[in-house]
């Protein structure tokens, strides 16, 4: 019988596989893929912007979309790298380790794309997505204080 650690590590696991995975297909789109890509996200959030500021709508910019995109999925990246990181281990200093993962694949990712045709990898972004990791592992840090406050103040009753 598989116990909750293990089915929880399975699926932090395969989480942390996928988003990767993700991150890393998103690098290797060309140019015109990317853009593409890209335009139908900032086409759909101007007509929103538009919808919601009718008198006066902010520009969505295709440089606004990317970088966001950048922090989001690299943010996504953090969140789950924290938790299959505890799923493995007790070590109260895994901030370190998820931060290093999160850096890693961040230069990993900007490096793929000097190999895409038009894609160029630049140290800027890979501060960008290291930003993102790093806000969505404090996020996931902040909720695992909260539940294990929850969890002591339950069994404090």
């Amino acid at each position: 019988m598989m116990t909750k650690k293990v089915l929880f590590r399975i699926i932090t696991t395969s989480l942390l596989v996928l988003t990767v995975a993700f991150i890393l297909g998103n690098s290797l789109k060309t140019a015109v893929e990317s853009s593409t890509q890209s335009g139908k996200v900032q086409a759909f959030l101007q007509e929103t912007a538009n919808a919601i500021f009718p008198n006066n709508p902010p520009t969505v910019t295709s440089n606004f979309v990317r970088k966001a995109a950048h922090f989001c999925e690299f943010s996504l990246l953090g969140f789950i790298a924290f938790f299959t990181y505890l799923s493995y281990t007790d070590n109260k200093k895994f901030l370190f380790t998820v931060l290093l993962f999160g850096l890693l694949i961040a230069i990993l990712d900007e490096t793929v794309q000097l190999f895409v045709s038009g894609r160029a990898g630049q140290v800027t972004d890979v501060l960008l997505d290291f930003s993102g990791h790093f806000v969505g592992s404090v996020f996931a840090v902040a909720i695992y204080i909260v539940v294990l406050k929850v969890i002591k103040s339950k069994r404090e009753k």
